[in-house]
């Protein structure tokens, strides 16, 4: 009995001392910090911006790529791109026809983003009317799963008959979606949708409200598919295309203010403070003289980007009413890409740090 007792003490200090070196040698760590989802998250180093083509993309069907939305595939380790197909080369019959019965087109790039080609639209989303039109989307993965959110025109034309909606979509491949549902945001309308993952573990989808003085609206949800409003708006005048992304511990949206990009900021994802206005200065490379507009964001590593589009033939100071408005020059869009700094408390974004490469654009 005694040689036995020994034995287990034995081995009971044995394995105190065992759990006391793995402790020393290797701490248990700490929880992992707060990430958030609804955007383009990629390894360091998987966008190389330097070698970036400049514009990064114009579309070879119409000419009218605009609104883009970033997604980062981790499997084929390609960045994908989803925007509005404005038809900038058609011949309209109807005022405004240009930008209506878009379709989403997408672009990919293989090789950290050096070129780019044109993948086609995104299939299966057409709700079956002759007449119908997409704008804004807004792509992002979650969980294996792609999720697509989409303003969405039961028309062709402009028509008090054809109010938007937001649709919702899911994909395993990012070219064949499925119809998942019509989001109740309290509003009968929205335009550009945008979602992103709270703190809380609740998703927050920000969208434009054109009943509420066309500024940023909110609803939450533990799920994708029910939300409840809220009342708060932000934004400090009239402004569309609201986009959220969560860098350097902070929640940061991103608006098309129709002369830049403004940037406000938050610690809960719910209020936001004013922060700055980027991309309202010409720039120098070949398609970005104009504003940039219609923001998308992504992170590589710790850097943060804005990919945005450039209505590339106006100018900045030229009254646009002066302009041929059935031309080419007048509603061609061009995609670019600029990353973005943190200065003193500030986000900034020179977009000709980069001046881009002339690279095949397919």
């Amino acid at each position: 009995m005694r040689t036995s007792s020994i034995s287990k003490t034995g081995i009971t200090a044995l394995l105190l001392i065992t759990l006391r070196l793995v402790a020393a040698a290797d701490p248990v760590p700490a929880a992992d910090a707060f990430q958030s989802a609804g955007f383009a998250r990629a390894p360091e180093g998987a966008l190389d911006i330097a070698n970036a083509p400049a514009p990064l993309f114009r579309d070879p069907e119409f000419n009218g790529a605009a609104d883009p939305s970033v997604v980062w595939n981790a499997r084929e380790k390609a960045w994908y791109v989803f925007y509005t197909q404005r038809r900038a080369n058609f011949e309209e019959k109807v005022a405004g026809s240009w930008f209506m019965g878009t379709k989403i087109g997408i672009t990919k790039s293989t090789d950290q983003g050096r070129t780019w080609s044109y993948v086609g639209t995104a299939q299966g989303i057409s709700r079956g009317l002759k007449e119908e039109t997409f704008w804004a989307p807004h792509v992002f993965e979650e969980k294996g799963i792609h999720h697509l959110f989409v303003t969405y025109i039961p028309k062709a034309v402009k028509s008090a008959k054809g109010q938007p909606v937001i649709c919702h979509y899911t994909s395993s491949d990012l070219i064949n979606w499925e119809y998942s549902d019509t989001a109740d945001v309290k509003s009968d309308d929205i335009i550009d949708p945008a979602v992103v993952k709270l703190r809380d573990g609740r998703w927050l989808m920000v969208f434009r409200d054109c009943r509420r003085q066309n500024r940023t609206a909110k609803v939450v949800g533990k799920d994708l598919k029910n939300w409840e409003r809220l009342e708060e708006l932000t934004g400090d005048g009239h402004h569309e295309a609201p986009v959220v992304l969560f860098w350097k511990d902070r929640f940061w949206l991103f608006i098309d203010e129709w002369k830049g990009i403004g940037v406000y900021e938050s610690q809960d994802g719910i209020g936001y403070t004013r922060n700055s206005l980027i991309l309202d200065k010409a720039g120098k490379r070949p398609d970005d003289g104009y504003w940039g507009s219609h923001p998308g964001v992504a992170l590589a590593g710790d850097r943060a980007f804005v990919f945005y589009h450039v209505h590339a033939g106006r100018k900045i100071g030229v009254d646009t009413a002066a302009l041929d408005q059935k031309g080419i020059e007048f509603k061609r869009t061009s995609l670019q890409v600029a990353e973005l700094e943190l200065k003193d408390g500030k986000v900034t974004c020179d977009r000709d740090s980069h001046p881009g490469t002339h690279g095949q654009r397919d």
